[in-house]
């Protein structure tokens, strides 16, 4: 009996550190939840993090603070936020299923056409992208247009992004967008 009470204990005692920090991260995403929420983002204009890949979000996130990607808001409420903590938010986030969306099927049956020839060698079939390329899968349609449209028009940097976007017009945005919403 008493060798399996201590057994237990130590087990338990094992075990406080992962719970402990579990809670830590809870506390952690506190300052992302109101935007980005949990399962999916509070606005269409925000991204979804569910999911995500860490690295991404991580390297995203860097990229607010040295200035490559350009979002007030984010810059600012990125700041303080240490490279630990960004990295123990990033993980959460991963671990998450994200919420589906609903879509217009006849618009997402013209974005799978789109998708499948311009999109899916990077970011795969199922959208889900790899630790440097985006999650594209379950963002919504909105962020999704505003994205290319910001890549476009050359607001928002990256190697291969500007010239994708620039070959697409505003309604296959529209159409391809509405696809990857419901990946």
């Amino acid at each position: 009996m008493l060798k399996t009470s201590v057994r237990l204990l130590i087990t338990l005692l094992a075990l406080l550190p992962a719970q402990l920090a579990c809670a830590d991260a809870s506390k952690k995403m506190q300052v992302c939840l109101g935007c980005h929420g949990t399962d999916t983002s509070s606005s269409p204009e925000y991204p979804n993090l569910a999911g995500q890949n860490a690295k991404y979000i991580f390297n995203q996130v860097q990229n607010f603070k040295n200035g490559t990607r350009d979002d007030f808001t984010m810059t600012m409420m990125v700041e303080a936020v240490s490279d630990d903590d960004i990295k123990i938010i990033s993980a959460e986030y991963a671990k998450i299923t994200p919420k589906k969306n609903r879509t217009d099927a006849k618009l997402a049956a013209k974005g799978k056409l789109i998708y499948d020839e311009v999109c899916i060698a990077c970011h795969g079939a199922t959208g889900t992208g790899d630790e440097n390329i985006a999650r594209l899968a379950s963002q919504k349609s909105l962020y999704i247009v505003k994205q290319l449209q910001a890549f476009k028009s050359g607001a928002r940097k990256n190697d291969t992004m500007p010239d994708v976007a620039a070959e697409l017009s505003e309604d296959d945005m529209k159409a391809v967008a509405e696809y990857i919403s419901g990946l």
